[in-house]
């Protein structure tokens, strides 16, 4: 199945799966977490390859071993989808893991350049390595680069990579959110889009709602499009008390029951209402209906 529920894309494509921790934000990994679940459901390329798995529980918590697989046969996908569709790439890996070859990721880059009806987000917390691979090769197009970052040490750090990665779009992916982040000098030429939530899972550490409120802010005085995409399991405020369903100040539900934090009805109402930007550069919405059906009539024709 390659559907997903994220909001900023329609289905998920794997063709790398498997990962190595590098930072707090992989604590709580959800898809070590998924790819335990994938390998007892036998799912082709996540069984234990000479014994090693993918992912198993180091101190309760499912955790990447660092075995990372190109799986080749998952190039094919995109291909046999005909209707344009945002993908996210490699949602259980990293598409600039160190221990992939040059040549794999490049299949994957070109897999993404030969299907031009289709956009493509991929996520890396290795900014680097993929600066220094768009110094090497072209980028497709219609491929949005986007560095992850939960707190203001990892964003100092891999924000320089990715505005140096030679890519038509980059975006930024703050989550899961663990402290406040001041995004410096960022402006509107770096990025297409700032995304940012609280954890989620069993053992979501929290997130202060005054963080997202921050990010937004920051990102309107510079005209930088925001998604807040979740609040996460365990998120707090500054609020008083209140006696009843929701704080009389804010309107945020003094509990969230959304695993994810994601139902807005839960949300402070100055936080509600808020979609994904759509991250193609001179493409609103409308535009982009538009041209999908601009490229459904293109296929039918051939």
């Amino acid at each position: 199945m390659t559907t997903t529920k994220i909001e900023w894309a329609d289905s998920v494509w794997n063709p790398i799966v498997g990962c190595t921790p590098i930072s707090p934000g992989c604590l709580n990994c959800y898809a070590a977490r998924q790819s335990m679940r994938m390998h007892r459901m036998g799912t082709r390329g996540y069984e234990p390859r000479d014994g090693v798995r993918i992912a198993e529980v180091r101190f309760g918590r499912p955790v990447f071993t660092g075995d990372v697989r190109f799986i080749e046969q998952a190039l094919k996908l995109p291909f046999t989808r005909r209707k344009p569709t945002t993908w996210f790439v490699n949602s259980m890996s990293d598409l600039w893991h160190e221990s992939l070859q040059r040549a794999h990721i490049n299949e994957v880059l070109n897999v993404i350049m030969d299907t031009p009806r289709h956009h493509y987000i991929a996520l890396t917390k290795r900014p680097r390595r993929a600066a220094e691979h768009s110094a090497e090769r072209e980028f497709p197009a219609n491929l949005c680069v986007g560095a992850s970052a939960e707190d203001q040490r990892t964003y100092r750090q891999r924000m320089p990579w990715l505005r140096g990665a030679q890519a038509r779009l980059r975006c930024l992916s703050l989550e899961p959110l663990l402290g406040p982040i001041d995004l410096l000098d960022l402006t509107a030429s770096d990025v297409c889009m700032v995304i940012a939530g609280g954890e989620s899972g069993p053992d979501a550490r929290p997130c202060d709602i005054n963080w997202l409120r921050s990010l937004r802010d920051q990102c309107a005085e510079r005209g930088i499009p925001y998604f807040c995409k979740q609040l996460g399991r365990r998120p707090v405020h500054d609020c008083p008390p209140s006696t009843g369903l929701s704080c009389l100040r804010c309107g945020m539900a003094t509990r969230v029951r959304d695993p994810k934090g994601a139902n807005q009805a839960e949300w402070p109402t100055d936080l509600r209402g808020h979609r994904p930007p759509w991250p193609w550069v001179d493409m609103d919405e409308t535009d982009h209906q538009e041209w999908l059906r601009e490229s459904e009539r293109k296929m039918d024709q051939d």
